[in-house]
Parts: structure tokens; C-alpha cells; sequence
């Protein structure tokens, strides 16, 4: 954090940390990566659900083409009722 804020340098992952009921003194119920965007923290298929080191940053481009594809053909419907 010190060098995003006083170089400029941004990580390129940092790691939440949710303890129980909130509160940092008790234990850690789950750590995740948080990523930097488009990227999101997708499950590596083995590994604790709990642990960061069971997720990687990776672009959520699946989503982004499915949704483009339903904007196209919406798209293409609404030019032909015209």
C-alpha cells in the first residue's frame, strides 16, 4: 500500500481478509483476492472455498461476450419490426 500511495505503484492484487462477526481479534472465517478491474477472483476447482489462494484474477470475458450477444440479437429483432 505505501508504494501505491506514495510511488504511484498499484498492486496487482490485494487480499480480503473476513473475520468473525467482524471483528479483526477473532478468527479468520475467509480470505479472497480482490482484483483489479475487469478482472474478477474465479475459483481454481481445488482448494478450500475459504482460502484466497484457491482463486485467481481472471478476465470475466464469458459474461461480457454472452451479454453482448443478447444485446446484438435484441438488437437485430427490434431493426426487423421496424
Amino acid at each position: 500500500m505505501r508504494a501505491w500511495v506514495e510511488q504511484g505503484t498499484a498492486p496487482k492484487q490485494m487480499v480480503a481478509t473476513k473475520y468473525e462477526n467482524d471483528r479483526p481479534e477473532n478468527r479468520v472465517v475467509m480470505t479472497r483476492p480482490l482484483c483489479p478491474y475487469p478482472q474478477i477472483a474465479g475459483y481454481v476447482g481445488a482448494g478450500p472455498t475459504t482460502e484466497a489462494s484457491s482463486f485467481r484474477c481472471e478476465n470475466d470475458w464469458g459474461d461480457f461476450a454472452e451479454d453482448v450477444a443478447r444485446e446484438q440479437q435484441r438488437m437485430h429483432v427490434r431493426e426487423r419490426s421496424n
